[in-house]
């Protein structure tokens, strides 16, 4: 008893992945006693212009103890832009954003995971290809070439998602060594 798989019309080449760059990672972190940290920082290679592509990027990180319920200060943002680390570097809410946490509160034993979702669309298109899509970047900050994705932190040394980034055997027995991935997905307009 077969079934037929409905029929989309392809419409050209409108949300074409281009490039998939994944990253993995279990290198143990901890949070403790920093104010602004950079937790994870990917370097990648975006082939098309702002003009022609747009970032999707997807990802999760386990850690524990969760330290506060607040999504103060989180930042997922391209080559450092708009976290405001001085003079000449200003903050700008568009590099905010694009994690959440949970977890329970308060104990080391407990587990937290980190989703990361954030879409890269340039703001300022002067003719937009994908005008149902919200702007969510500078235009300037999203050309063809080598970036970075920068994941961190950036209020007091008490407001954190968790303590512990990827913990294992090392930090508590009862564990394995815990991972954590990202995936930058860059399509055609």
């Amino acid at each position: 008893m077969g079934r037929t798989a409905p029929e989309v019309s392809a419409g050209g080449a409108s949300h074409q992945l281009v490039r998939h760059t994944h990253f993995m990672g279990n290198n143990y972190f901890n949070t403790s006693g920093s104010s602004r940290y950079d937790w994870w920082r990917c370097t990648f290679t975006k082939e098309l212009s702002a003009d022609d592509s747009y970032l999707v990027v997807k990802g999760s990180v386990m850690g524990t103890r969760l330290e506060n319920t607040g999504n103060c200060g989180a930042y997922c943002t391209l080559d450092h832009w708009g976290v405001g680390t001085g003079t000449g570097s200003p903050t700008d809410q568009r590099a905010f954003g694009g994690w959440h946490h949970l977890g329970p509160r308060d104990s080391d034993d407990e587990q937290v995971i980190i989703l990361i979702q954030k879409v890269f669309k340039a703001d300022d298109l002067s003719s937009d290809p994908q005008s149902n899509m919200a702007g969510t970047f500078p235009k300037a900050q999203l050309g063809a070439g080598s970036h970075s994705l920068d994941l961190g932190c950036s209020a007091s040394s008490t407001v954190k998602p968790m303590k512990y980034w990827n913990i294992g055997q090392g930090q508590d027995s009862r564990q394995h060594q815990q991972g954590a991935f990202l995936s930058i997905m860059e399509y055609r307009y």
